[in-house]
């Protein structure tokens, strides 16, 4: 080869390769409309979960959503047909957030049977307008990374019964609960509203956050 098809060759050679990088790194996903029965997974870039989309792992024991290194959103009013997003999971974590982002931005239906409905380890969670609830679950918890409720109602009686705990973390994490929360904390005795074990581990509250205790012998916060 000359030298000068050996410069061409190692020039698109390597325009290819880049090419390659960038779709990598910027490739997006969608989910729904419709019904998927196995956890969402992102590992990088982002996955857009559309309007008119049902997450049901309830037949396992796996997540509904899970951010492991890229980001999820759960959008309503994406896609070719906006409308109500429902994720729904037996003992697994609704959204579960190890590395990266899950953001709700316009509300979400979520139910567990005993898992967390927001569970972050990690990374990071934000949600505004959330419909959800538990059979004997909990709203939140967090070891490391942060979650962020705003607009959310727990175990609404007239919306969405249900009974549980309320939100707890430890380690290293934090959650902080905007406006417009409303949570009923019901079930069995011992019931915990908002719980915080370890030094570094931190709930913040802004503005009102009505908690109506539904059970014996319920613990407003602990600490």
């Amino acid at each position: 080869m000359t030298p000068l098809r050996h410069i061409l060759a190692s020039s698109i050679a390597l325009a290819v390769t880049q090419f390659c990088v960038v779709q990598t790194a910027t490739a997006r996903a969608t989910i729904g409309p419709g019904t998927r029965t196995t956890t969402v997974t992102s590992t990088s870039g982002t996955t857009t979960v559309q309007g008119g989309a049902t997450v049901d792992t309830s037949a396992g024991a796996t997540d509904g959503v899970f951010a492991n290194g890229g980001d999820v959103v759960l959008d309503l009013q994406a896609g070719p047909s906006p409308g109500a997003i429902t994720v729904r999971t037996a003992s697994g974590r609704a959204l579960h957030a190890t590395s990266g982002t899950i953001s709700v931005p316009n509300g979400v239906n979520l139910f567990t049977t005993t898992g967390a409905a927001l569970f972050a380890d990690g990374g990071t969670i934000d949600i505004d307008g959330g419909n959800i609830s538990s059979t004997n679950g909990r709203l939140a918890g967090a070891t490391a990374g942060t979650v962020r409720i705003a607009n959310t109602t727990w175990n609404d009686p007239v919306l969405a019964p249900g009974a549980g705990h309320g939100v707890g973390v430890e380690g290293t994490g934090r959650a902080e609960l905007g406006g417009g929360n409303r949570l009923y904390i019901s079930g069995a005795s011992n019931r915990v509203g908002l719980g915080v074990q370890g030094p570094t581990a931190s709930i913040a509250v802004s503005g009102a956050l009505p908690i109506m205790f539904q059970g014996n012998s319920a613990i407003g916060i602990y600490l």
